[in-house]
């Protein structure tokens, strides 16, 4: 009998259940669309946390989300660029316009787009599952369309279709 066995075994835990799992945490910021960005993916945080700094927990199988030391949202990790968002985190009125998917009922000054610059905002809407989460690049082609023209904004949409895009950044290169 070795000294093991007679005093040391008797004090063993078993071990545990689940595999030890490392953590990385980081601080990050909950933007106006309800998403903090961890690793070029976006994952959604409640909405009243919006403007604040909270705390992230990523392990290999998920990204945690904590503010003054209590979890406030949980995703499983995604290894790809994307979002990841979860209905209970936008407010209310988010939720309510979630099922937009057509032009008209976004809340963006009609007579702003037309012809091609329409075919692209609805790309745009029908790319997200989420119309809102693309708000902010609707809003930014708003933009262009004020500072350049509706002219030029409608030969930049058609060129950006014909290339097979749709993004603010290229038809911003393209204006």
């Amino acid at each position: 009998m070795s000294w093991f066995d007679t005093w040391e075994r008797s004090g063993m835990k078993p071990l545990p259940a689940d595999p030890y799992e490392h953590a990385q945490w980081r601080k990050a910021k909950v933007h106006r669309d309800t998403h903090i960005e961890v690793r070029r993916h976006r994952y959604s945080g409640p909405y009243r946390y919006v403007g604040l700094l909270v705390q992230v927990c990523v392990t290999d199988t998920t990204v945690e989300v904590f503010f003054d030391d209590k979890r406030v949202a949980a995703h499983p990790r995604r290894r790809r660029k994307g979002v990841t968002t979860e209905d209970q985190h936008m407010p209310d009125s988010q939720r309510q316009m979630k099922d937009m998917s057509r032009f008209e009922s976004l809340p963006i000054p009609r007579q702003s787009a037309s012809g091609q610059t329409r075919k692209i905002v609805q790309q745009i809407i029908d790319a997200e599952r989420h119309p809102l989460l693309r708000y902010r690049t609707l809003m930014g082609l708003l933009r262009l369309a004020r500072t350049h023209g509706k002219s030029r904004m409608e030969n930049a949409c058609t060129r950006a279709l014909a290339i097979g895009t749709r993004s603010y950044k290229s038809i911003a290169t393209i204006l």
